[in-house]
């Protein structure tokens, strides 16, 4: 979520930071006490506030409180993007079924015919931590029984101020693959949240699964926050 965050308030803090450090220094010698032990001690407890403040996720976690308390900061700041998001996905599967099957028996597609193949839908729940240092996605898809988890991810503004962006890079376990999948497979998702409608995300991905013979997918997701809590108790599949 730091990405987010204005360089200049990066700035203005560093600069205020500073100063602080200048004025205790000038503190100390009034009373005549350890410049060295005083600032460690104050360097070392504000950056352990700062980081516990900021650094967790928890629904009791401090930033969490006054995010909740000032709805506004969710646009001027970052957004709490945290807790269960469930909706679907919509992969271009059957178009490239149809593909395949023309290739293997030399039925003719036209372009229109797979202009008006229906995407297939899934059902898929999301699970997401986020906090000012990182972002960690889960996911689940009802159709594969196949578990998901972010290997990199990052928030983006776009010039537009209203809409934010969580772009990472997952993994994806599926128990019983079909010949046409892997048990196991790498993807990408970019997912657009906005000020307007803060209890929804919309976006696509896309994955390199079974890539060498023309099969990885792509489509389009829809998810709708329903809590933003997360219990690491229950299982993501409760909520498909």
């Amino acid at each position: 979520m730091y990405r987010l965050i204005p360089k200049s308030w990066w700035y203005g803090i560093l600069i205020g930071y500073s100063l602080f450090l200048v004025v205790l220094i000038s503190l100390c010698d009034l009373v005549d006490a350890s410049k060295v032990d005083v600032v460690r001690f104050f360097v070392m407890l504000i950056y352990f506030c700062f980081t516990l403040w900021f650094g967790a996720p928890s629904y009791y976690s401090g930033w969490r409180l006054i995010w909740r308390k000032f709805p506004a900061l969710n646009k001027h700041v970052f957004p709490d993007i945290n807790g269960i998001w469930v909706g679907s996905s919509e992969s271009n599967w059957p178009i490239i079924e149809c593909v395949n099957h023309a290739a293997l028996t030399g039925e003719k597609v036209s372009a229109e015919k797979l202009g008006q193949i229906q995407l297939k839908a899934d059902k898929m729940v999301l699970e997401i931590k986020a906090s000012l240092f990182c972002v960690k996605v889960k996911g689940k898809l009802s159709s594969t029984a196949g578990d998901s988890h972010s290997l990199s991810s990052s928030m983006l503004r776009k010039h537009d101020a209203d809409t934010v962006n969580l772009v990472y890079v997952y993994e994806q376990v599926t128990p019983e693959p079909k010949t046409s999948d892997q048990d196991a497979h790498r993807g990408a998702a970019d997912l657009a949240w906005s000020a307007s409608t803060p209890n929804l995300l919309t976006g696509i991905y896309w994955t390199r699964r079974m890539w060498w013979k023309g099969l990885n997918t792509a489509g389009n997701l829809k998810l709708t926050k329903i809590t933003d809590k997360t219990d690491k108790d229950e299982p993501l599949s409760k909520y498909l």
